[in-house]
């Protein structure tokens, strides 16, 4: 028997005893047999029937339906708690594979064996960083297992994860965002990604550096969206470089704090950053420029 059966059965069996108590107290048999061909919305007893209890779930009214019933009917509230955790879960569920079967026909789903492997990689690269004394501060407390659990709810997000690993940004989370309850990723890889770089920053400098005749790899703002990632802004930037010495022989173009979406679409020029003499040092460039080891970092929140 299902579970919107169970509930049904349940219910009813509740109504038509409460039903038959009321009416032969009053002696109205004949009015109870034309109450139980009314409608339920005429009634006025919304939780005597069970295919609303479900329907105000999806609404996410179900907790003032169930209430109403269990003022009644107290001994039922397990077997309703039980209820109604499965059938949150069983639409949970449906809606992560109904997004699974959008993100697969888009090509933005991992195998299987994607998973195994960028889980087994990414996972090395958490354990080995957590030896490092900065590291293990800036995420303290942060467990892999319940990093790769919030993965898992979301494989948009882990699709994601694994372009800023086939790019060769070598991803580790970073940090936790206790106000949006996010775990952050950044590219942490000790260069520049490298199947990122000879890179423009955005299409306005691309399309300048072609009518010139020279061949940039593409640009940072429409690769970055394309990976489902944000470019590391320049605070970002310089918070990476407290972990460790990145970008030492090459350069990331990086988004200054102020700068809108928009902004990023037209802008002329934009930052970038390295590690120079010992000191981190963001500085500008125009947006055409796309030569040497420039690639960006990008950002991922789960």
């Amino acid at each position: 028997m299902g579970l919107a059966e169970w509930g049904a059965r349940k219910i009813k069996k509740i109504g038509k005893k409460d039903d038959d108590h009321e009416n032969d107290r009053e002696g109205h048999h004949d009015d109870r047999k034309k109450q139980d061909v009314e409608p339920v919305a005429k009634r006025g007893d919304p939780y005597r029937d069970a295919p609303l209890v479900f329907e105000d779930l999806v609404k996410g009214d179900l907790e003032k339906v169930i209430k109403a019933l269990l003022r009644k009917h107290p001994e039922l509230e397990a077997d309703f708690k039980g209820l109604v955790q499965n059938v949150r879960n069983d639409i949970k569920r449906q809606t992560q594979l109904a997004m699974e079967e959008k993100l697969a026909e888009k090509g933005r789903l991992l195998k299987e064996e994607q998973k195994v492997k960028l889980h087994e990689t990414v996972k090395s690269r958490f354990d080995e960083h957590n030896k490092d004394k900065k590291f293990k501060k800036a995420r303290k407390g942060i467990e892999w297992a319940k990093v790769w659990a919030k993965l898992e709810e979301n494989p948009d997000k882990m699709w994601s994860l694994n372009e800023m690993e086939r790019t060769g940004g070598e991803p580790d989370v970073v940090g936790f965002d206790e106000k949006t309850g996010e775990y952050i990723f950044m590219d942490c890889s000790k260069e520049s990604p490298a199947k990122r770089r000879n890179i423009c920053f955005n299409r306005v400098g691309q399309e300048t550096a072609e009518k010139r005749g020279e061949k940039p790899a593409g640009n940072a703002v429409d690769m970055a969206r394309e990976m489902g990632v944000q470019i590391l802004r320049e605070k970002e930037y310089r918070d990476l470089q407290e972990l460790g010495n990145f970008d030492t022989q090459t350069w990331s173009w990086v988004v200054s704090d102020d700068m809108s979406e928009e902004e990023m679409e037209i802008a002329g020029a934009a930052l970038f950053g390295n590690w120079f003499y010992d000191a981190v040092r963001v500085t500008g460039h125009d947006a055409v420029y796309h030569y040497g080891y420039g690639a960006f970092r990008g950002s991922l929140r789960v």
